[in-house]
């Protein structure tokens, strides 16, 4: 699936380009600065599932992932280099903050007595904090650069970009709740926080593509942007994983190796660097 998208995205890409070259006059470079903010929706993938307990009777302890109502956020720069023909490179550093959740299920059963019966369930909510750099190739649809084209929609341009981002953990936490039922009574406590940065690896790759919309304003350009994510390694650090006793004796827990997959959408706020230039990537008289 992610391949056939890719190929769909280098066609339209191929295509348009070839469109606008056709009809190009004289191109100008340009850069633009701005600022964009955001939130994320991320789903932890495994790769290879790890627990504390085993069952004697071969029931499945596995963990339950579900991103359901968890969102971050980020918040960052754009720095936007345009070459011709509405293609640019784009670099985007930012803070980001990713969230994912599972939920972990232990039962105990007593044949003789079901009063000694026991059950637990844990909600872990993760929460991990990025300084991402993420660097993009970007095609912008320049509508009066086509055969019938008209100059009074170039205010309005879709674009797509696809590219790679490199991040380097700052901060992770973990917020568990434990509920239950105990000689038959039920309970639920309060949720505790453990820090977990130790749990996880520095850095983390993605494969990033997407699109959006610029909406330029006189000499500012407005964006609304949507991309998905791909993580490309494992992020947890495999020779910490048991070593977190409160981690693997209170709540029974270690983390599976995962990667990190889903969707951002932000808004962006950007100016020219150099001088302001019409749609057709003439500079302005």
């Amino acid at each position: 699936m992610i391949k056939k998208g890719l190929v769909i995205i280098i066609f339209c890409f191929a295509f348009t380009a070839n469109a606008q070259l056709g009809r190009l006059t004289k191109s100008h470079s340009q850069w633009w600065l701005g600022v964009m903010g955001g939130t994320n929706n991320t789903q932890a993938i495994p790769l290879q599932r790890f627990g504390v307990i085993e069952s004697l009777s071969g029931e499945n302890f596995d963990k339950n992932y579900s991103s359901s109502g968890l969102y971050g956020s980020q918040l960052g720069m754009i720095l936007t280099y345009d070459i011709f023909a509405g293609i640019a490179v784009s670099i985007q550093p930012k803070l980001i903050n990713y969230k994912f959740g599972y939920t972990s299920e232990y039962s105990w059963i007593d044949a003789e007595n079901s009063f000694n019966d026991f059950s637990v369930e844990f909600h872990h909510e993760n929460k991990l904090q990025y300084v991402q750099i993420p660097l993009y190739i970007k095609y912008d649809f320049i509508p009066s650069n086509f055969i019938g084209g008209s100059k009074k929609k170039d205010l309005i341009k879709p674009f797509i970009q696809f590219g790679g981002a490199y991040s380097f953990l700052t901060n992770a936490q973990k917020i568990v709740t434990e509920k239950g039922e105990s000689n038959s009574n039920t309970y639920e406590k309060s949720s505790t926080t453990l820090d977990v940065s130790s749990q996880f690896i520095s850095t983390e790759w993605q494969l990033q593509t997407g699109g959006g919309v610029n909406l330029d304003i006189n000499s500012f350009r407005f964006a609304f942007v949507f991309n998905y994510h791909w993580g490309l390694n494992n992020i947890v650090e495999v020779n910490n994983r048991y070593s977190y006793l409160q981690q693997t004796s209170d709540v029974y827990d270690v983390y599976d190796d995962v990667i990190l997959r889903g969707w951002s959408a932000s808004v962006e706020a950007i100016f020219p660097l150099k001088f302001i230039y019409d749609p057709h990537f003439r500079k302005s008289k």
